[in-house]
């Protein structure tokens, strides 16, 4: 039972935040190299870590992120998601070209890959399409989930903080992040956001909820720069936190 609900939360993890923690301390157009650590926590107990790689250079950029259980409750609730994401940026402006996921709950194991041709998503890769998910076809404004969630999580400079607004499509499910409500004290600044059901979900799961609350607390970083320390997100399963480390 207690593994069974530990796996639940880290689904929701990985249902809330598809993939979290992609975030780089450079400029766009530099080239750039990062990687790093989240830990997560359900109730003040350590459940699982994110870890992430993320590199641009050239007017490319490529990223890859996994998410799993650990510790002991790796030994209850094994779980692991991983995904890689590439594409064009040009400026500001991230476009992808491809992204992969694979996931294994410990009870079901899956693969995706999406395919952008012409900044339409095609799936190459997925389960059987079920009748409430969209068509990729009309999905071409939307990121892919890693780089949607490197748009929220990425190093900024402090007049721009929450102030995101993006959309993603998972192959499935379209999800829409925003931040808004800077709030600041000394040596942090903390957005509220929210998580936005728009599309492909079953009528059980919009009757759950279509919109989720989460904040996300910036640090100073290299350079001057502000950095993504913590993410603090109530899901369906109750509160996730997520510490940089």
């Amino acid at each position: 039972m207690i593994g069974q609900q530990l796996r639940h939360r880290l689904c929701a993890l990985t249902t809330f935040f598809t993939l979290t923690a992609l975030g780089s301390g450079a400029m766009a157009a530099q080239p750039a190299s990062e990687a790093g650590r989240f830990e997560v926590y359900f109730a003040g107990l350590k459940a699982g870590e994110v870890h992430f790689a993320m590199t641009q250079e050239s007017g490319q950029y490529a990223a890859t992120g996994e998410v799993r259980s650990s510790g002991l409750i790796a030994a209850i609730a094994r779980f692991r998601y991983r995904a890689e994401a590439r594409g064009r940026v040009t400026g500001e402006t991230f476009t992808p070209t491809r992204y992969e996921e694979s996931l294994d709950t410990g009870r079901r194991q899956s693969d995706k890959v999406i395919a952008y041709r012409g900044g339409v998503p095609v799936l190459e890769k997925s389960e059987d399409p079920e009748d409430h998910w969209l068509d990729p076809a009309r999905q071409g404004d939307a990121l892919d989930p890693l780089t949607a969630f490197y748009e929220l999580l990425r190093a900024r400079e402090g007049e721009d903080l929450c102030q995101l607004d993006t959309a993603y499509f998972d192959g499935e499910r379209r999800i829409r992040l925003t931040t808004a409500g800077a709030s600041r004290a000394t040596g942090r600044v903390t957005c509220t956001g929210r998580y936005i059901r728009e599309g492909g979900f079953s009528r059980k799961a919009l009757k759950e909820g279509r919109q989720f609350p989460f904040e996300v607390t910036y640090t100073p970083g290299a350079g001057g720069r502000w950095q993504v320390s913590r993410i603090d997100a109530k899901t369906l399963r109750g509160r996730v936190l997520l510490i940089r480390r």
